[in-house]
């Protein structure tokens, strides 16, 4: 495994992967997808200068600084998909912000990743102990949890929780 010395290693690869993640997933379906590194500035202000804030509007509420985030428009509605990138093994804490950032802006989809994966605990709790309906926050809008892999820039698809959630059937 490569060094990741910040978080801020992550957000180019995040971003990158995500736009052509969602470019492929979705290139029958969406009528554009952009992507942006949002942890520097609060993701009002860049759609704002977007113009998209109009399609989004719980990303007013609050002034959150979103990692990576993409915002993908169909036909009649305007989607957000945010990434919450973490260096150190992901546990309860980092869960927790990002369930408290998708129950505030409502994204389509929220990601939380970290080149260590899930702590075990945090892979028991979900996992093992069935509290993956946590991840849910509304009809069809999910947060998972996967391990990134610093050499192939992109997420380990066999470590995602709940499994399968980034299959591209699952998501159109």
């Amino acid at each position: 495994m490569s060094v990741v010395n910040s978080e801020a290693d992550l957000y180019e690869p995040v971003q990158t992967w995500l736009q052509g993640f969602l470019e492929e997933t979705l290139k029958k379906k969406a009528l554009a997808v952009k992507s942006y590194v949002g942890a520097d500035e609060v993701l009002s202000r860049i759609l704002i200068r977007e113009g998209l804030i109009d399609n989004i509007s719980n990303a007013v509420l609050f002034d959150l600084k979103i990692d990576v985030f993409a915002v993908v428009t169909f036909k009649n509605r305007t989607e957000l998909v945010i990434v919450e990138c973490k260096k150190d093994t992901l546990g309860l804490i980092d869960l927790g912000q990002l369930i408290g950032y998708s129950q505030i802006i409502k994204p389509w989809i929220s990601i939380l990743l970290s080149p260590r994966g899930a702590t075990s605990g945090l892979h028991n709790f979900l996992v093992n102990h069935g509290m993956d309906h946590l991840l849910s926050y509304g009809d069809d809008r999910r947060s998972l949890i996967t391990k990134w892999d610093v050499i192939r820039k992109a997420p380990d698809y066999f470590s995602v929780i709940p499994r399968g959630a980034l299959d591209p059937v699952s998501i159109v």
